[in-house]
């Protein structure tokens, strides 16, 4: 059985550029994260393709740690007297609820697309908040 693809008069001169733009299809990327945990350390090891360290960000605030990355990219082509520019941004983040880090001396290190975070677990007791009272006028 033969089916109706419809009109064939139905060229879209964009499609071209949607089709072979690999960057429209991978905007939004997570990053794969493994996290080893010792008696004194957290270690997260993430996989950051084609990032530098300007690219990324890393955030520890209330027992999160958030790791966020963001590259933009641009392409000149040019072939006779077509010339042709491709954009592209990519983005990723990931958080891990971390507790009981000692912040002072938490480190990070980017090399060749391997992103290493040390966070030194802090050894002190957690000073519990016991609230305020509020006076009744």
């Amino acid at each position: 059985m033969r089916r109706d693809l419809g009109p064939r008069n139905n060229w879209n001169p964009f499609d071209w550029f949607t089709d072979n733009a690999p960057a429209v299809n991978h905007i939004h990327e997570s990053m794969r994260t493994d996290v080893h945990e010792t008696e004194s350390q957290y270690e997260l090891v993430s996989e950051l393709p084609g990032m530098t360290k300007e690219d990324v960000t890393l955030r520890y605030r209330d027992d999160i740690l958030t790791i966020s990355a963001q590259k933009h990219s641009f392409e000149d082509y040019e072939h006779g007297d077509m010339i042709h520019t491709e954009r592209s941004t990519q983005q990723m983040a990931r958080s891990f609820q971390i507790p009981r880090i000692d912040e002072d001396k938490i480190t990070a290190t980017l090399k060749d697309g391997i992103l290493t975070v040390i966070l030194p677990k802090d050894d002190r007791e957690p000073e519990l908040d016991h609230g305020k009272k509020i006076e009744i006028d």
